[in-house]
């Protein structure tokens, strides 16, 4: 026992030593990092294996079609109160452990959204005579306000600070749709199954969790107003970073077909799984600059988000160097999406500002983030019907790329711009 704690105590001295140089509480870092490291790893390994079975198993057609659905229940959660977990993770941190239980009645109330317009679009596919559409629609309708509510406890487990929780319960969680994909994907290639498969696994494996959670910690069950309100802000602004965020593939479907986003969606594999970095950080650094002024963070913030920068950098480089020997290897099919999937990875570059936007939602900065919000969608909308028609999926590339750039240089200006409201 004495070794283990001689190992301890030599590093938390070696931590603050670095500290000199980082100008960082590395202690807090390591702890809250060496969970965050892993949570991203086994998303990574899962998300990875999970992309590689679908690949290799489904025809393009049908993972085209499938990522299309995807993409749209995607846009279809903005009616399911989308922006209360940030103000829940907020809440927490200060202390306000019974927003979770009133978080997730209130999520579910208004998630009747998302239930109404899935099957609107049930509707529609129906007379259109789309079976497989309106069927897979009404699945989407019935279980997403499920997920989306249940998903609050990685909120509430963030906002404690509470990471060995958050992903040793995520480790757990995770492999039932993963494996339940796979598996479904080995026996059919039948859309309508496939999306069963993915919404029905994760609404049990999250309430699972939930239900854990709610064991372990007992939280009280108190309403807090400016929660809601700050819930309802983000809410707002989610209904255009989520449609952002799942407008290329709609586009790339309207105007190129299923195969197309069958082929962007393997090509963005890096791009995708280093923005899960972003959201890992993301619990360790919310909980902190929650409790900072701003112009202390205006000091020190730049700093470290110019050291992110250079591990980004370093990763780009290397993947975009081994891309053309794995992605053959491991996507034989998709030969095609390689020299895309090197563009792409270019993105990565541009994660590390974004770090800046998770100041505003600490410090209740609405009007930053509106003009973040809005800006990346008008961008993002334009560029992509301007250029996927006249460069197809390169189009799609050079649109996500140029739009993430001009948001770059926005959030930075707009961080020190901002001004106290703490």
């Amino acid at each position: 026992m004495q070794a283990p704690r001689k190992i301890k105590k030599k590093a938390v001295i070696f931590l603050r030593w670095t500290e000199k140089f980082t100008k960082t509480d590395m202690v807090y870092l390591a702890s809250g990092g060496f969970w965050s490291t892993t949570n991203y790893f086994v998303q990574f390994g899962l998300g990875l294996v999970v992309t590689i079975a679908l690949a290799n198993f489904l025809p393009k057609e049908s993972l085209g079609t499938y990522q299309f659905i995807l993409s749209v229940a995607g846009i279809l959660s903005v009616l399911t109160l989308s922006g209360l977990g940030s103000a829940i993770t907020r809440a927490v941190a200060q202390g306000k452990d019974g927003v979770l239980i009133s978080g997730l009645k209130k999520k579910l109330q208004w998630s009747i959204g998302i239930t109404l317009a899935s099957g609107v679009l049930s509707a529609y596919y129906f007379i259109n005579g789309n079976n497989t559409f309106a069927l897979a629609f009404l699945v989407v309708g019935v279980l997403s306000p499920f997920i989306e509510s249940f998903k609050l406890y990685d909120n509430f487990l963030q906002g404690k600070e509470a990471f060995r929780d958050s992903v040793l319960l995520g480790a757990w969680r995770k492999p039932l749709p993963a494996l339940s994909i796979i598996i479904a994907a080995w026996l059919t290639s039948d859309v309508l199954l496939l999306i069963l498969v993915y919404f029905l696994s994760n609404a049990i494996s999250y309430g699972a969790v939930y239900y854990k959670v709610i064991q372990k910690y007992r939280p009280p069950t108190a309403v807090d107003i400016e929660t809601i309100t700050l819930g309802k802000h983000l809410s707002i602004l989610n209904v255009f970073n989520i449609i952002t965020l799942h407008a290329d593939k709609i586009l790339i479907w309207h105007f190129l077909g299923s195969t197309a986003v069958a082929s962007f969606t393997i090509a963005q594999l890096a791009s995708r799984y280093s923005g899960t970095i972003l959201n890992s950080l993301s619990a360790i650094v919310l909980p902190r600059v929650s409790k900072r002024d701003l112009q202390t963070l205006k000091t020190t913030l730049p700093r470290k988000v110019r050291l992110f920068s250079f591990f980004m950098l370093a990763g780009t480089v290397v993947y975009i160097l081994i891309a053309p020997l794995i992605m053959p290897v491991l996507f034989p099919q998709y030969t095609e999406s390689v020299a895309l999937t090197q563009l792409l990875a270019l993105g990565i570059l541009f994660i590390p500002r974004k770090v800046y936007a998770k100041v505003f939602v600490a410090h209740r900065q609405t009007r930053p983030q509106y003009i973040l919000a809005i800006s990346g969608f008008v961008s993002r909308i334009i560029l992509l019907y301007i250029l996927i028609p006249l460069f197809g999926v390169w189009g799609a590339a050079y649109a996500l790329l140029l739009s993430e750039l001009m948001q770059s240089i926005l959030v930075r200006h707009l961080f020190h711009a901002a001004k106290n409201t703490l």
